[in-house]
């Protein structure tokens, strides 16, 4: 999500399956599998120019009978693929700003690729030349990082404009960023493609920014799924007798009638947040997800690879901007919040409540633990406890919980990090309210790896300090991803070593809150935490707890 993301980065060690050796030139001429692309050159935020390559196919495009399925390999060209512009961003509508076009095509399962130089060879050298020593050498040299962009499985894109190579491309690194299908009409492209990777041995390192598995709203209900979906397939005239009916009908609807009934499934702004989420399946050729992934953890089934996770200090500004930038919404909250916060928090469909006592026991318990005897109204002290509320519920518990379950199930480092680091502008002003001061909203980080905020925020110039940022958050990445260690040594800019986490009770962290101010700390939003930890339990102890059961369409 950025909008409500699970944003990944994966430090790979190669990127021979996809590139095989550029010429230099202009332009420059990359060599591989399928055929040869002809590149684009671009400059960074130092004036340093690197080369581009867009819109390359890594799968067939996924249309009538490929809907649904799982990405099959690409078709190689003939001649030469001008990869310099994007390809079309797949098939969307992005709720969490309120968008009411559907834009796109079906046809997108596209990457790109930007590098500084791979392998340079002269057109005169010796074609004989081993390309296979050609890719060691360079790769010896570069860490290549993949971006799987955020947007809830529901919009975004992998584009240049938004997740180019300008900040990042000042570091000797290669960076990958990958478009893959959403809502209904995805097949896990960007899940398959990680699959992938960690099986083949390319997976060293990974950062999970604001969003992970252990966070309630990325697994979906057994049974929920499904009959989301003959709700849907109802809607669009299709039978519902069966899942193959009704799977085969569906591939006849085009994708923007498809994308069309996500109207359906609003019951407070957008929530219930993303209507069609992973799902645990049975086993069967081509399974992607057939064990919960928290299982996964705690049993020991994880790549034990060093891990870089953290959250911003106001996650939940993604969704209460846009409460209070609908008057109305803040009415219906505070009027029926009984009703409202099982929903829109997620735990009355994680947990499967059906004990009418047991979700009124929560709901008031939460709503006594943030706002006491006070209404819900607009005074920036209730705005803010609801932003605490959000947060909490929706990424903060989440990140809490797989940082202790990964410190005790992993050897490699755990490191945690919470960005304060206030901005010339935040995303709060497009997620609904662009008037209120939120905070450090969801996404905000952003900023300070992509040039996301050019197309954004075109009126917005980056100040002094948000350079210094800049400088802070793109070194500790490429450090991270080059070594596995975010702060190898101390510089003027980051003049502290970041430590990763040893304590479970109190876990340490790296607290950014602006050039001059960046510490280690622990116990992050302890009193919170804890507060969610009870919570958390008493329904795991008296829902009727479905994590282990399985579903599939």
């Amino acid at each position: 999500m950025r909008e409500c993301r699970n944003n990944i980065f994966i430090q790979l060690g190669l990127i021979c399956i996809f590139v095989f050796n550029v010429v230099c030139g202009n332009p420059p001429i990359a060599k591989t599998s399928n055929g040869t692309l002809y590149g684009t050159t671009m400059p960074t935020r130092l004036g340093r120019n690197i080369y581009a390559f867009l819109g390359i196919p890594y799968a067939a495009p996924p249309l009538q009978k490929l809907r649904f399925k799982p990405p099959q390999p690409p078709i190689a060209w003939n001649g030469t693929l001008h990869a310099t512009t994007n390809a079309d961003i797949c098939t969307q509508r992005n709720i969490y700003v309120d968008q009411k076009e559907i834009v796109g095509n079906e046809d997108c399962l596209y990457l790109n690729v930007y590098t500084p130089c791979i392998q340079c060879t002269e057109e005169h050298s010796n074609l004989n030349h081993d390309p296979e020593q050609q890719r060691q050498k360079v790769f010896a040299r570069f860490p290549v990082m993949i971006w799987f962009h955020g947007g809830g499985w529901i919009a975004g894109a992998g584009h240049s404009e938004y997740y180019g190579p300008k900040f990042l491309l000042d570091f000797d690194l290669v960076l990958v960023t990958v478009n893959f299908r959403h809502y209904l009409t995805r097949f896990y492209d960007r899940e398959m493609f990680y699959v992938f990777l960690n099986h083949v041995g390319l997976f060293h390192r990974g950062i999970s920014q604001s969003g992970n598995f252990y966070n309630p709203w990325t697994l979906t209900l057994p049974g929920i799924a499904r009959m989301r979906a003959m709700t849907l397939g109802k809607h669009l005239g299709c039978s519902t007798e069966n899942s193959k009916d009704l799977i085969e009908c569906l591939q006849t609807k085009s994708a923007e009638e498809i994308i069309g009934t996500d109207q359906l499934f609003k019951k407070f702004g957008y929530c219930p947040m993303i209507p069609f989420r992973p799902v645990i399946e049975p086993e069967h050729p081509g399974a992607f997800l057939i064990e919960d992934p928290l299982i996964s953890v705690r049993e020991g089934r994880l790549l034990d690879v060093p891990w870089m996770t953290g959250i911003t200090s106001e996650e939940g500004a993604i969704k209460v901007a846009d409460i209070y930038g609908r008057k109305q919404n803040v009415k219906e909250l505070e009027t029926n919040f009984n009703k409202i916060v099982p929903m829109s928090l997620l735990y009355d469909e994680r947990y499967n409540v059906t004990n009418e006592d047991l979700r009124n026991e929560i709901t008031v318990t939460i709503r006594n633990f943030y706002f006491g005897y006070n209404a819900i109204d607009y005074t920036e002290y209730s705005r803010l406890k609801v932003v605490d509320m959000y947060s909490d519920s929706w990424f903060n518990h989440g990140t809490h919980e797989a940082v202790q379950d990964f410190i005790v199930n992993q050897t490699s480092p755990v490191f945690y990090y919470y960005f304060a680091y206030k901005g010339s502008v935040s995303f709060s002003t497009i997620f609904g309210d662009p008037v209120r001061d939120y905070g450090v909203s969801h996404a905000d980080d952003l900023q300070y790896l992509f040039p996301v905020g050019e197309q954004l925020f075109p009126n917005t110039v980056l100040s002094e300090e948000d350079h210094k940022m800049i400088d802070i958050m793109t070194y500790i990445w490429y450090n991270f991803a080059n070594s596995g260690n975010p702060t190898p040594k101390i510089t003027k800019a980051v003049p502290l070593k970041w430590k990763p986490v040893k304590t479970n009770s109190a876990p340490e962290y790296l607290r950014i809150e602006n050039s001059k101010k960046i510490t280690m700390d622990h116990s992050l939003l302890w009193q919170r935490m804890i507060f969610w930890d009870s919570v958390t339990r008493r329904l795991m102890n008296h829902g009727n707890i479905y994590r282990h059961l399985k579903d599939e369409l």
